[in-house]
């Protein structure tokens, strides 16, 4: 079907006019994909995708905004964040792979503000917030999607480090790598959904059916649970007469 959207103008004839008689007397040349040579390239859509979520959830609402700053602790934290998720390395690389993405245009900053010394400076900024953040990660998914909050697992995992210096980590059996002599172990509560909300490391850890006593209080705290207002799923690594009893007298249902 055709609509007629009426008649040209004089002008317009003309200069549809020109501008054919110009494309006549151009010589065009076609090329090939193959024949172009690229002089530089920065990472984009997995990193544009990952700012998109970022930016979904508003985290970086979880951080003070301060006008005398370059760069906010919520951009450093976003870098670090998407970092970790596409390319898991150490703090020293983060910033050669930040300038190999398109996070300074992004971001709407300028890269020189990017080094290693800022990066380790918001470190303790951001470790600053993890409650803040929990406390956040727990209102927006409970906000999202309440059912999905009634039923909470916990769990416990390990890994280790190489190298000579980790203040958290101590020696021990890891879960899959034997005994190594810098072990972390990391606790965590998901929802029913599978999305993180709360996670500790565990320091001078022994064994999974001691962590539950303490950090069950801690959560209560933290999170304001209500009596019976969640089930606690963990597995029988961490099943105990002890537990068992603080879970029921701190009003935990659990399976």
């Amino acid at each position: 079907m055709i609509k007629y959207l009426g008649g040209l103008t004089q002008d317009e004839v003309q200069r549809i006019r020109r501008g054919l008689a110009v494309m006549k007397e151009l010589e065009i040349e076609t090329v090939k994909v193959d024949d172009l040579i690229f002089v530089n390239h920065w990472r984009y859509l997995d990193v544009a995708f990952l700012d998109g979520i970022w930016k979904q959830w508003k985290l970086s609402k979880i951080f003070p905004q301060s006008d005398g700053k370059d760069v906010q602790t919520s951009e450093i934290a976003e870098i670090l964040t998407l970092y970790h998720c596409l390319d898991p390395g150490s703090y020293l690389s983060a910033v050669d792979w930040f300038n190999k993405t398109v996070l300074d245009r992004t971001l709407c900053i300028d890269s020189q503000h990017i080094n290693k010394s800022r990066i380790f400076r918001e470190l303790d900024l951001i470790e600053d917030r993890k409650e803040d953040i929990e406390r956040y990660l727990y209102r927006t998914l409970k906000k999202r999607d309440e059912d999905s909050m009634h039923i909470v697992f916990y769990d416990l995992t390990d890994s280790y480090f190489e190298g000579r210096k980790c203040e958290l980590a101590s020696a021990g059996r890891t879960k899959s790598n034997g005994f190594r002599k810098k072990r972390v172990v990391l606790s965590l509560l998901v929802n029913s959904s599978g999305y993180p909300f709360a996670w500790d490391i565990l320091e001078d850890y022994t064994a999974d059916v001691e962590t539950i006593k303490g950090l069950s209080t801690q959560w209560k705290t933290e999170f304001g649970f209500g009596d019976n207002e969640i089930v606690l799923v963990f597995d029988r690594g961490m099943v105990s007469d002890v537990n068992l009893k603080h879970l029921e007298l701190k009003k935990y249902k659990y399976k």
